[in-house]
């Protein structure tokens, strides 16, 4: 005999049922009876389990400037911006900041959700109060993603909030406040998300 907990204490008009809220990767069982008009219930019908599990994680969007010249995609705002083998990360090619400029890019989060940015980042002689400020678009405002100011090329990641997900206006920019011989590299950008659906749901139907 098994210990069923009941999850259905109003009868059920479909045959169908989604048990929401489990835990990835662990297995439920279930059991179904009938029940008629007069309470009268059935035998339980065989036993039947789910595993939930994640969903994939999709790359969006990735760039690690190797083309030797800014993508298409990409919007600077002058000629401070542009792609250099100085800057790179890995490859042969990075995205090279100078004085005061920024780099922008429209990537569309529409179907996904759990958005995660990565990227390596690194600045040169900035001043105090000059920063890279990393930065994504919601619609209607840049929103802070980090204001670095090291010397260190390093690869970071974020977990962007649920804001991100879902969203057609999705825009992501690398902006420097410096001037004079400063700068910032950028290299090996990548945007991943997991499709929208029901997350930790199992369904059965008799």
């Amino acid at each position: 005999n098994h210990h069923y907990e009941e999850l259905t204490p109003v009868l059920l008009v479909q045959p169908r049922f989604v048990d929401t809220g489990l835990v990835n990767d662990v297995t439920y069982y279930y059991a179904v009876r009938a029940e008629d008009i007069r309470g009268n219930e059935s035998t339980e019908a065989a036993m039947a389990s789910a595993t939930p599990v994640p969903p994939p994680v999709a790359e969006l969007f990735a760039d690690g400037f190797d083309a030797g010249v800014l993508g298409s995609g990409w919007k600077k705002q002058n000629t401070n911006t542009l792609v250099s083998v100085a800057a790179v990360w890995e490859g042969t090619h990075g995205l090279l900041l100078q004085k005061g400029t920024w780099a922008e890019r429209a990537i569309s989060t529409s179907g996904y959700e759990n958005i995660i940015l990565s990227y390596a980042r690194r600045t040169s002689s900035l001043l105090a109060g000059q920063r890279l400020f990393v930065e994504w678009w919601d619609g209607s405002r840049w929103v802070a993603v980090e204001s670095v100011n090291s010397s260190s090329y390093a690869r970071v990641t974020f977990a962007l909030p649920a804001q991100a997900a879902n969203k057609a206006a999705f825009k992501l920019r690398y902006r420097l406040n410096s001037y004079g011989a400063r700068h910032a590299h950028v290299d090996s950008v990548v945007v991943t998300g997991t499709r929208l659906r029901s997350f930790g749901a199992a369904s059965t139907s008799r």
